[in-house]
């Protein structure tokens, strides 16, 4: 009999822990489901942040892009400025040299008018004293 009792004892003691009521399940799995939701939440606004931050990459990306094709655009202004300028530097050193060679030329015609000028001067004065 004693043993009797000790095998019911044993089999009431392993059915009371050994099962687990609704309760007692719902009691241990609602902090992790609580925990569950908090990381869910955290995983979601962190897919936001990095839609957001990948969202503002890509305009920066074509910010830089606008502001690069911007610069080829001046750049290439630049280098045809600066070749029109020396192009105009060209053809005022022509100018200017094609005015040089015109005022030497006139120089020499107004030296020999000069010349001209005092022979007749010469000629005018040997004939009046004739």
């Amino acid at each position: 009999m004693a043993m009797g009792r000790l095998i019911k004892a044993s089999l009431l003691l392993l059915i009371v822990s050994g099962c687990a009521t609704n309760k007692s399940v719902t009691d241990q799995i609602q902090p992790l489901s609580h925990r569950v939701i908090q990381l869910e939440q955290k995983v979601s606004a962190l897919e936001k942040q990095l839609s957001d931050q990948d969202q503002k990459v890509t305009i920066s990306l074509q910010n830089s892009e606008s502001a690069r094709n911007s610069a080829e655009t001046v750049k290439t202004s630049l280098i045809n400025t600066e070749k029109g300028s020396q192009n105009s530097a060209a053809r005022a050193e022509a100018a200017a040299a094609t005015s040089e060679s015109a005022a030497a030329r006139a120089e020499s015609s107004a030296a020999k008018a000069e010349e001209a000028g005092n022979r007749a001067v010469k000629a005018f004065e040997l004939q009046q004293r004739k």
